[in-house]
């Protein structure tokens, strides 16, 4: 048997033992001690965690909901965006509704419900004449 610092060599290798559980254990009590209850808010540009020791249900709740605001204010202004892109560009397209126009002032012509001045009036004007 070794004599290592006074200690002898079969009871060092349990001594070891002993401290190194007693480190895990200290640490697992640590962790539960600290542990903290985190939850997680997913939206449009990431994500954003709050930790419920600083911040109530509460407030959560009410920052979901302003989240949720904005998204919907910001779908709204999107498809108004959408809507006036394609307003736009349907008075771009008179070129092709012009025929289109005219065959339907015609249509009506011909079953009577417009007379033949206001259809030539109508056909002026979507002719630039």
């Amino acid at each position: 048997m070794y004599i290592l610092a006074g200690i002898q060599a079969p009871v060092l290798p349990i001594l070891i033992f002993l401290l190194l559980l007693i480190v895990g254990i200290v640490c697992l009590c640590l962790y539960f001690v600290r542990k903290r209850t985190v939850f997680r808010i997913d939206y449009a540009g990431g994500n954003i965690g709050f930790d419920l020791r600083w911040i109530t249900m509460e407030e959560s709740e009410n920052f979901q909901k302003v989240l949720r605001m904005c998204k919907d204010l910001d779908e709204q202004k999107a498809k108004q965006n959408e809507n006036a892109a394609v307003n736009a560009n349907s008075g771009n397209n008179t070129f092709s509704s012009v025929p289109d126009e005219l065959r339907k002032y015609n249509e009506l012509f011909t079953q009577g419900i417009i007379t033949k001045e206001e259809f030539e009036a109508k056909k002026k004007q979507l002719l630039g004449l």
